[in-house]
């Protein structure tokens, strides 16, 4: 009987291990975590940065730029035109070197006459033409044919227009002092150096007006402010002054002034002068040299600054200055 169980009980344990064997023991699984979920945070849309980009313009095609169409005009400045005079009719002409047909230039004869044989007798009507700095007026000396005191008529002729008309009287043979009856100060006014009356005179074309000086002028500086004249004074014309640099006291028998000349900028003025002597050779010519600038404005009188430098019979020089 107890083998019986032993078997039995061995049996029993032969199947329990065969059953084991037989199902897998299930092994242990991880227990899932919770993972952390991502969570998308929804970003601002990106608006794209727009980069500026040029207007197009419409683009204009360069032109062509226009030249001015020149008047005709009396360019007497180019070396090519002849400037003359024709005494048979009594009008100006101008003429190319080129060649071609003359131009008229005034519109009716100088002072109505008409000489047909005037170039024949060898006269001439109109003396010492001069040209404005501008280029527009002609100024002419009519000189008076008949006359022996050398009196005469100062003509304008406007070269746009052609009018042709009286500006002032003159005494004083072109013939003589050939030159020396006016000049040009600027484009607005004309200085003429001896009126029949006596005296210089200022000529403006803007308002046609004559301002007389009493003396004679015997020069005018380039930017025409001072006149120098005969007697050895300088007129300022800005200030209406007279001024005396030119002592006639030292001189008891009179003084001889003759060249003068004015520096490019007006500033300084330079005359020869002298007493009068019987000898005219063994006069003592004495060169003087004003000094405008320095002189202008200063307290001082009349005098100016000089400098003056003796010429004969030996060179000194002495400066004398307010």
């Amino acid at each position: 009987m107890k083998a019986i169980l032993f078997y039995l009980n061995t049996i029993l344990l032969l199947l329990a291990a065969c059953t084991a064997a037989a199902t897998p023991e299930a092994s242990p699984q991880p227990t899932p975590q919770a993972s952390a979920t991502s969570t998308v945070v929804a970003q601002p849309t990106a608006v794209p940065t727009l980069t500026p980009q040029p207007t197009p313009t419409n683009t204009l095609p360069p032109t062509e730029t226009a030249v001015p169409v020149q008047t005709p005009t009396v360019d007497l400045y180019n070396n090519k035109t002849i400037l003359y005079y024709d005494a048979a009719d009594g009008h100006y002409y101008r003429i190319d070197l080129d060649g071609g047909e003359p131009d008229r230039l005034t519109q009716q004869p100088d002072s109505g006459h008409i000489m047909p044989d005037m170039v024949e007798q060898g006269l001439l009507d109109f003396n010492t033409p001069s040209v404005s700095p501008d280029g527009r007026f002609i100024a002419v000396a009519q000189d008076e044919a008949t006359d022996d005191m050398g009196l005469g008529e100062i003509w304008l002729i406007d070269s746009e227009t052609g009018d042709t008309f009286r500006a002032e009287g003159y005494q004083g043979s072109p013939e003589i002092a050939l030159g020396s009856i006016f000049t040009w100060l600027d484009e607005e006014a004309l200085l003429i150096y001896n009126l029949p009356e006596g005296g210089s005179a200022r000529y403006v074309l803007a308002n046609v007006q004559t301002i007389r000086f009493p003396n004679l002028v015997w020069s005018a500086s380039p930017d025409g402010r001072f006149f120098y004249t005969h007697d050895g004074q300088l007129l300022d014309a800005t200030a209406a002054l007279l001024h005396q640099i030119a002592d006639p006291t030292a001189c008891p028998d009179g003084i001889r002034i003759r060249q003068n000349a004015w520096s490019p900028d007006s500033s300084n003025l330079a005359f020869v002068s002298a007493c009068h002597t019987t000898d005219t050779y063994a006069e003592d010519w004495t060169l003087t040299i004003v000094d405008v600038v320095r002189s202008v404005g200063k307290q001082c009188g009349s005098r100016y600054c000089l400098k003056i430098i003796r010429c004969w019979p030996g060179p000194q020089m002495r400066t004398l200055c307010c």
